[in-house]
């Protein structure tokens, strides 16, 4: 494993653990990572292409994805055990990066 690899699986870790937090953002997980919020974004920016905010994002979303399929909870349940503050906000993500929305997804 990769140097950037494990920087990677550290950063995805510390999302996890936090995931039902919408207070975590960028410069927590800075924080968290001993680093700068800009030195966090071109570090991930050189990664993966994205920034730190659309990571997060994008993590929060996959692992809604998965819960759609295995958990029984509704969309509202899991949007904010994802850590999204607003069900139309977490809809509008969904659809974006799914094509579907969560209930079409479940089912």
């Amino acid at each position: 494993m990769t140097r950037e690899d494990h920087f990677l699986n550290r950063v995805k870790q510390i999302i996890e653990e936090d995931i039902d937090d919408p207070e975590l953002n960028v410069n927590g997980l800075a924080d968290k990572v001993h680093l700068s919020a800009t030195q966090l974004y071109r570090k991930i920016k050189a990664l993966t292409g994205q920034t730190s905010v659309d990571f997060i994002k994008d993590y929060r979303l996959e692992r809604a994805s998965k819960m759609l399929r295995t958990e029984p909870y509704s969309v509202k349940e899991i949007c904010y055990m994802t850590g999204f503050k607003s069900p139309s906000y977490f809809v509008k993500c969904f659809k974006k990066k799914y094509g579907v929305t969560p209930k079409e997804y479940a089912s």
